[in-house]
């Protein structure tokens, strides 16, 4: 037979007293206003208890109450737990934070105040502005009144200096375009009809340089090149003609070849 636990060792529990009609009324008029750890202080209930309760009387669906917004002044619901609720809105607590934690309210400040050194107005400045030297006049129109003060005749670089022709023509805008006949490096413009014997005297120059460029040896994207420009000589025999490949035809062109 197993041997039956001391007495000082046997667990005795406690029956939980009944609600009473006047612990249910209480409850019931001070659920939504009072929070529950002062409930079970009153009462001498646990919170387990306080809570199992009040869901059976349905009391916490209607846990809340009515607070008044510091910026709009409009009632809004809200729980007995959340006491520092001050907004009724995420838009109101943004107009609060707005006009209250800004400039050097705001916990990140680190703007140093300085004075305008042409009209006296105190302003701000990053602490990065100091270090370089910067952040001397309020805004852009006191920085010009001072410089216009201080870079008076001989203090001005610019003092008793002339413009320039080119400095002249900038001013007056950009200058037309010169292109064609009326460019001074003009040559007469490109021809695209060689005379009706080119196709056969270009095949046949490069039939004679063995379809090779006759400057690098290469044998592709070949061309047929004028030594003297078919413009101004009207000559296609082969002794005028030369095999190129394309970037040395371009090369010989802008006369990058002899």
């Amino acid at each position: 037979m197993s041997e039956e636990p001391p007495a000082d060792r046997i667990l005795t529990f406690k029956a939980t007293p009944k609600w009473t009609k006047d612990e249910i009324t209480y409850l019931e008029k001070n659920y939504d206003m009072i929070k529950t750890n002062e409930l079970s202080a009153s009462t001498k209930r646990s919170c387990n208890a306080i809570n199992l309760k009040a869901n059976e009387l349905g009391l916490h669906k209607t846990r809340k109450h009515y607070k008044r917004c510091e910026i709009c002044d409009q009632n809004f619901r809200t729980y007995p737990s959340t006491t520092d609720q001050r907004f009724c809105s995420a838009k109101c607590y943004g107009i609060w934070r707005s006009k209250n934690i800004n400039g050097c309210n705001h916990p990140q400040w680190t703007s140093i105040e300085r004075v305008c050194k042409e009209c006296g107005t105190p302003f701000f400045v990053p602490p990065n502005m100091i270090e370089n030297n910067r952040g001397i006049y309020c805004s852009k129109e006191c920085m010009a009144k001072s410089y216009s003060s201080i870079l008076k005749r001989e203090r001005n670089p610019f003092f008793n200096k002339k413009h320039t022709k080119i400095s002249i023509m900038k001013m007056k805008g950009p200058r037309p375009l010169i292109k064609g006949s009326n460019h001074p490096n003009w040559k007469g413009g490109h021809e695209d009809y060689y005379g009706s014997d080119w196709y056969s005297q270009r095949l046949r120059r490069l039939e004679y340089d063995s379809y090779t460029c006759q400057h690098c040896g290469k044998k592709e994207s070949l061309d047929v090149h004028h030594k003297k420009a078919y413009r101004e000589v009207h000559d296609n025999s082969l002794g005028n003609l030369i095999t190129l490949c394309r970037q040395c035809h371009v090369e010989v062109e802008n006369g990058r070849h002899l």
